[in-house]
């Protein structure tokens, strides 16, 4: 998001003028630190809900935050609430939610909701502790069961339920026991009932337009922590070109709903840089960190 801001010396306050013609978002500092570059902020969505910066964030994984009913989750204060695409989109499906009128009334919430692109759960099945627990949990392992032919996402073909580990394999395409990366997309398997599906930019914008979240994002690469550099070099080029196509998907249908671009990169200070630059030289409404920031307070 792009502004002028004019800081009012005295009291530390400042004043916003306009966001950019087509942004979704209207965002204002109501106070900037005189000591560093701390500031308060609000963030006003396309349909008028307030979010104010910074501000901590409960996550809602299936359209609800654990233990709490929604009206205690606006009581708290709480200005902006997260939603799993990926779970969603595997239970009870993003049609589901848009039957009952989008994600703001079947959960029956107030405020602003934010949902991820699946990227992150998706990637977590080839390289994160879901991906060793499908890999070695001795129930997973006695039957391979070969892959159907086709990844055109027919209807037809998913119900191929997994009766033990499953490999996706293509020539020259990175595999994981049970995920396909390649330039469309991911392949993976349902962890609830072991049926085949995809995803990729076009249908992760896809299912978050049917959720309706105030603020989506793109779809993008989680590589692990211990990835080597080549692989990091061409995980942000892949994300980038995957943004790009995420962007087009949300431009051509935008609604209400504000897409963030995501800043990836490690801990590679070169790779964040020029990955900030493509961020901000495309039309996103505002901007995310993604991917790994290290393991220490030092990294």
């Amino acid at each position: 998001m792009y502004a002028e801001m004019a800081l009012d010396n005295n009291s530390g306050r400042s004043t916003m003028s306009a966001t950019p013609l087509g942004s979704q978002l209207r965002f204002e500092v109501l106070y900037q630190s005189k000591k560093s570059r701390a500031r308060v902020g609000r963030i006003i969505t396309a349909e008028g809900r307030e979010i104010m910066t910074p501000t901590f964030v409960p996550v809602a994984t299936c359209a609800s935050v654990k233990a709490l009913h929604p009206q205690q989750v606006h009581d708290c204060g709480t200005h902006l609430t997260f939603c799993n695409t990926y779970h969603l989109m595997l239970h009870p499906g993003s049609e589901t939610v848009a039957k009952a009128g989008g994600l703001h009334r079947f959960m029956n919430h107030k405020g602003a909701l934010i949902t991820d692109s699946g990227g992150f759960q998706v990637f977590s099945l080839a390289y994160g502790s879901v991906h060793r627990e499908l890999t070695t949990n001795g129930t997973l392992l006695p039957e391979t069961v070969s892959s159907p032919s086709s990844d055109s996402g027919d209807p037809d073909e998913i119900g191929n339920v997994i009766k033990g580990r499953r490999q996706f394999q293509r020539e020259g395409e990175r595999t994981s026991m049970v995920t396909l990366i390649s330039e469309d997309g991911v392949q993976f398997v349902s962890y609830r009932d072991g049926r085949r599906l995809k995803l990729n930019a076009e249908l992760s914008i896809e299912h978050q337009k049917r959720l309706g979240a105030d603020i989506i994002v793109p779809f993008d690469e989680l590589p692990p922590f211990h990835i080597e550099q080549d692989q990091l070099k061409e995980s942000v080029s892949r994300t980038h070109r995957w943004q790009l196509r995420s962007l087009k998907a949300h431009l051509g249908d935008p609604r209400h709903q504000a897409l963030y671009g995501i800043v990836h990169g490690g801990l590679d200070h070169q790779l964040r840089s020029i990955s900030s630059s493509f961020v901000l030289s495309h039309p996103f409404d505002g901007i995310a960190l993604g991917g790994s920031l290290g393991k220490t307070k030092d990294d």
